[in-house]
């Protein structure tokens, strides 16, 4: 008798993984449903969203579209994007850029965009003029001429005009608008707390509907709280609660460059961008030239954070650390003994960090270039061997503790 499977055989399954007489398990097929009261079918028609509401086998027998990206590898059509930074980021630089190049096509800071969209950028936060000239030296660094814009581009001026989201959605639909650009969020909310969940969910509720009646992708620009960014993950970006950042399908991050040595600090800042469908990015260094931002692959992002060393003391910003000379940190003391204290004050003149400071000292001590002898209940003399021979009477040398010999390590 043949063992072969019957595709419609129901086996009793015990509720356990494995093999029955060399047939796979499967659960017996359930009880057939009880019919629906016409009455809960009524209402059941009244509240399903029957829009979203889809069956999982309908899909299996069709092919989704492709990705309709904006910016490749960031966001797509009906995306929600959060543009944050921190203070004085050039975010509104930002945003108009990504306007101008959504708008014209080509790329975005080294992120291809396919195809050129209608886009309204609604500027609530910077004068009229000023955007203007902002507009005209980004222009010019683009090399974007008007022609290249034609009618895709508009930018809506609400500085002191108490302009809302109803406003601005009804210049996005006259204008068609493929992409809204909200800059900054703060400027919608009505003055609400930002750590406010309830109020920040609402305001989620009304950009939501903007985007469903619109159609359009949305940006928003967005603060950073106080602090320093670049300690925060990336989903953690912006001010108030965390709500905003949850809703979004993308985040683009700007953060201050961190080497404050660096003489261009001032004109660099890191872009992270965290995309939920898309694959990760790597960060990527921008430079901010002639009012515009341009990528530069050949700078490894070296993002600010309350970890990185600082300029020290002294020092102005941009101006490089000379490197520490341990030369002249060992002749100091060659000849003459001098406090710790006194020792490491001194030493800040032969250049370098405090850790390349205190790096030496400790690697100077252990091998014997320098020794360090005690004066007193508290205090330390720091010196060469020669030093404390020439510098004490031997009576005096001969009464202070030798220095602790250093085992050798035992491998």
């Amino acid at each position: 008798m043949s063992m072969a499977n019957d595709p419609d055989e129901v086996i009793p399954w015990d509720g356990e993984i494995g093999t029955h007489k060399g047939r796979s398990r499967r659960p017996a097929a359930p009880a057939p449903l009880e019919p629906v009261p016409e009455a809960l079918k009524a209402l059941a028609a009244d509240c399903e969203p029957v829009d979203i509401v889809v069956n999982a086998a309908f899909l299996l027998d069709r092919v989704p579209p492709p990705p309709d990206y904006i910016v490749c590898g960031a966001f797509e059509t009906g995306s929600r994007v959060l543009l944050v930074g921190s203070s004085k980021t050039r975010k509104s630089f930002a945003s108009l850029q990504l306007a101008l190049c959504v708008a014209s096509g080509g790329e975005f800071v080294g992120m291809a965009v396919p195809r050129a969209r209608r886009v309204i950028l609604a500027n609530l936060e910077n004068a009229a003029d000023w955007q203007h000239r902002r507009l005209l030296a980004m222009c010019q660094a683009l090399a974007l001429p008007a022609s290249a814009l034609g009618d895709r581009l508009v930018i809506m001026n609400g500085r002191g005009k108490g302009v809302d989201l109803p406003q601005i959605e009804a210049a996005a639909v006259k204008h068609r608008a493929e992409v809204i650009i909200c800059d900054p969020l703060y400027k919608l909310d009505g003055g609400a707390d930002e750590s406010d969940m309830g109020e920040r969910k609402d305001l989620v509720r009304r950009l939501e509907k903007m985007g469903e009646t619109t159609g359009a992708a949305l940006v928003y620009v967005h603060h950073d709280s106080k602090g320093k960014s670049g300690d925060r993950d990336i989903r953690d970006r912006g001010a108030g609660s965390s709500i905003i950042n949850r809703d979004v399908d993308c985040t683009l991050a700007l953060t201050p460059w961190g080497d404050r040595n660096d003489a261009e600090a001032d004109s660099l800042t890191v872009l992270e961008v965290l995309a939920r469908n898309s694959p990760q990015r790597p960060e990527s260094t921008l430079v901010f030239d002639s009012g515009a931002f341009f990528a530069d692959p050949s700078r490894v992002p070296c993002k600010a954070t309350s970890m990185r060393p600082r300029t020290p003391a002294g020092s102005p910003a941009g101006v490089p650390v000379k490197p520490f000379s341990e030369d002249a940190a060992l002749a100091l003391v060659e000849s003459r003994t001098m406090t710790k204290t006194e020792y490491r004050e001194a030493i800040k003149a032969f250049g370098g960090t405090k850790g390349a400071r205190d790096a030496f000292l400790s690697k100077s001590l252990e091998s014997g270039a320098l020794e360090e002898r005690r004066q007193g209940q508290r205090e330390k003399l720091i010196g060469s061997k020669r030093a404390f021979e020439l510098m004490l009477p031997k009576s005096t040398l001969s009464t202070l503790p030798k220095p602790e010999s250093v085992p050798e390590s035992v491998s």
